[in-house]
């Protein structure tokens, strides 16, 4: 997608830096992605190596789990997901509720489809021909309105699935 804005749409830089007529190969921006990558997985593993955290219950599979045998899952015993995931809990929630589809991690899957539709075509929609030099470009519905409801879809999905996992009742 990076390479798609950068090359077809012209786009680089945010409009409200001044364009100094630089250039330079994708390979440069490659080369500063895999480098602030290198940064952030290097933290992430310092803070593994560091931190002390025990794994956590068994898998609800093995004999040794609070969760095995019981019937529906650690869901069905109130145990719900934590934050980073909490959206597909409540999208599952959501369209179980909702549509009374079975089983219910057709939420998930809708979901997931879904916002990546949106993320795909927000850049194939966009009909700015070149980077926008103010703001009312950058806002124009004329122009940019597509871009803005895919990207209001992607946010509408992970908003219902956190209000409704915070909201609905577990399992």
């Amino acid at each position: 997608m990076h390479y798609y804005l950068i090359k077809v749409k012209g786009i680089s830089l945010p409009f409200w830096h001044k364009p100094t007529g630089r250039t330079a190969p994708f390979s440069e921006h490659v080369r500063a992605w895999l480098g602030y990558s290198a940064v952030i997985l290097g933290v992430v593993v310092l803070v593994s190596i560091f931190v002390d955290r025990d794994p956590g219950p068994a898998p609800q599979l093995l004999p040794s789990s609070p969760f095995f045998g019981s019937k529906h899952g650690p869901g069905g015993l109130g145990i719900v997901p934590t934050f980073p995931i909490m959206w597909t809990h409540g999208m599952n929630r959501f369209v179980a509720i909702a549509f009374k589809l079975e089983p219910d991690i057709w939420g998930t899957i809708i979901g997931i489809v879904l916002m990546t539709a949106a993320l795909v075509v927000i850049p194939l929609v966009d009909r700015g021909t070149a980077e926008p030099r103010n703001w009312d470009e950058a806002l124009s519905l004329r122009r940019r309105g597509w871009a803005f409801t895919a990207m209001a879809l992607f946010w509408v999905i992970l908003i219902i699935g956190t209000v409704t996992n915070i909201v609905s009742p577990t399992g």
